[in-house]
């Protein structure tokens, strides 16, 4: 039996508007299996529904998977720089092992050769040590004998000294003895030219037998002739010159000083003091000194040095 599209149209709108006769022809129309089918997609959109949700929670999960792995892999990378520095650490670190174990080698070479020097020092000092004792004991020998030379020198000296005293005092008698024979020479010389110097008259040495007569006589009214000293006594002087009853007292000498001056003066006045008429002279090459000249002016003593005449003698001269 055909139907009509108007009756098809109709059968739908009925369909929609009574849903009793939807269902009651869905049944009759679909089998069990093709009925069960909106159940079981219900039932398939829940586990859909659920999947999706626990893929979600996957996707979610993986997410988070992702960001995990991100932070592990930059966590890795960091990681691998790290361990790259590390290893450039642990290379560096092995190349200053391998240079401080060389080091370490040339130390203990060097150490050894230190112990085997130290070992010759060691040595060396033991035969210095000895040697030093040998030289302390010779030393100590040396300072013994230096004491002993020290001693000996010591008295070498004192034995030296006196030598020199006695060689100064030997020279000195001999300047002295040598002095005293010019000036006995020089005294015999003045003697001698006594007559030319005094233009006449008589005299000589106080040695002289007539010289001494004439002294005698000369002072044979002091009461105490023994009593004078050795300035004092004309028997003592150089030379003795007369004229008539005028005596000079000679006192010679290469150089005239004070004290020729005071022993004239001296052996004149002790025969003034006996009544004799005596003037000191004293008669030299040269004068020691002004004040020697001063002091003879002074006590009335004459005098020929060198070419200077005194007034006094030039008037014995010519008596």
């Amino acid at each position: 039996m055909a139907f009509a599209a108007n009756d098809l149209q109709g059968l739908m709108r009925a369909l929609e508007e009574q849903p009793q006769a939807r269902a009651q022809l869905r049944m009759l129309l679909l089998t069990n299996d093709v009925q069960a089918l909106p159940e079981q997609l219900e039932r398939l959109t829940g586990i859909v529904e659920q999947l999706a949700q626990a893929q979600q929670r996957t996707e979610e999960r993986l997410e988070r998977l992702e960001a995990i792995v991100q932070v592990l892999a930059e966590a890795q990378e960091r990681t691998e720089r790290r361990l790259e520095r590390l290893e450039a650490t642990v290379q560096a670190l092995a190349e200053a092992q391998e240079r401080t174990e060389q080091r370490l080698d040339k130390l203990a070479q060097a150490q050894e050769r230190t112990e085997r020097r130290l070992e010759q020092l060691a040595q060396a000092q033991e035969r210095t040590e000895r040697r030093l004792e040998q030289l302390a004991q010779a030393q100590e020998r040396t300072e013994r004998r230096l004491e002993q030379l020290a001693q000996a020198q010591q008295r070498t000296e004192e034995s030296l000294d006196r030598l020199s005293e006695e060689m100064q005092a030997f020279a000195t008698w001999q300047r002295g003895e040598a002095g005293r024979r010019k000036g006995e020479r020089y005294e015999q010389l003045i003697g001698r030219r006594a007559p030319a110097l005094f233009n006449g008259g008589q005299g000589g040495p106080t040695d002289q037998p007539r010289v001494q007569e004439r002294l005698l006589e000369a002072l044979r009214k002091t009461p105490a002739l023994d009593t004078l000293t050795d300035d004092e006594n004309p028997f003592l002087a150089d030379l003795i010159w007369w004229k008539d009853e005028q005596f000079m007292i000679v006192e010679a000498s290469l150089k005239v000083n004070g004290n020729d001056v005071s022993r004239a003066a001296r052996r004149a006045e002790a025969l003034q003091r006996a009544g004799v008429s005596a003037t000191g002279i004293v008669i030299g090459e040269a004068w020691t000194g002004p004040d020697a000249r001063q002091q003879a002016a002074a006590r009335s003593i004459q005098w020929k040095v060198g070419d200077d005449l005194s007034d006094g003698l030039l008037d014995f001269r010519r008596l």
